[in-house]
């Protein structure tokens, strides 16, 4: 692996200066996170790791994957989590969004295994790479929708619904109406999730998820 642990070294500090320790319980608590939080919310961590995330500019798609790895496999506090998952969708590195990154948005969202940190790589990183390779991802996200694990379920709902929200019906993979939002695939409680958490169309008779006419 060759990670830029400048740029790890420079998150963790800014995370760490950015706590609020006062915060941190009850946004564990929340999360229902056995990884302990510094107490760093949304708006002021994105305030403190994108400059350096542009400071640090990372040369290689090998470079970034690893970047990426290492700061979630490595991670202490759930923030540096939420920084890992900031750095796999900044600008600067749009390019390395292709199908040779599924294996890092796949081990994310596995290893992750909540709404918190799964849902945005869904929406997003997932979301993009089907725009982007409809075909292969819509035969991927078709795999994930009837496996067993409840969060590639979740996420194949929430990254095809991500793209008819934005650009309608034209992807090789869609969600009968009516659209399941990802408010309604929330049912968080006792990890109660994925395809059986979504709303299905009882007029036509399938699935959430399936290949069009």
């Amino acid at each position: 692996m060759c990670p830029n642990v400048n740029l790890i070294r420079a998150v963790r500090r800014a995370l760490r200066a950015a706590a609020d320790p006062t915060k941190a319980p009850a946004m564990q608590a929340y999360m229902k996170s056995q990884m302990p939080y510094l107490g760093v919310q949304a708006a002021p961590l994105r305030h403190e790791v994108r400059p350096l995330l542009a400071a640090h500019r990372l040369g290689s798609f090998g470079q970034w994957r690893d970047t990426v790895l290492e700061l979630w496999r490595k991670a202490r506090y759930r923030e540096e989590r939420y920084a890992a998952i900031e750095l796999a969708g900044f600008r600067a590195y749009r390019t390395f969004q292709t199908l040779d990154a599924l294996p890092v948005y796949e081990e994310m969202i596995v290893s992750g295994a909540w709404w918190d940190l799964v849902d945005s790589i869904a929406s997003h990183q997932i979301g993009g790479l089907l725009r982007r390779h409809p075909v292969e991802m819509a035969a991927l996200l078709r795999k994930w929708a009837a496996g067993e694990d409840l969060w590639k379920r979740r996420t194949a709902i929430l990254g095809a619904a991500r793209i008819q929200a934005r650009y309608g019906l034209a992807t090789p993979l869609r969600l009968d109406p009516p659209f399941a939002r990802p408010a309604g695939i929330f049912p968080a409680e006792r990890h109660r999730l994925g395809v059986a958490g979504v709303r299905q169309d009882r007029r036509r008779g399938s699935g959430p998820l399936r290949e069009p006419a």
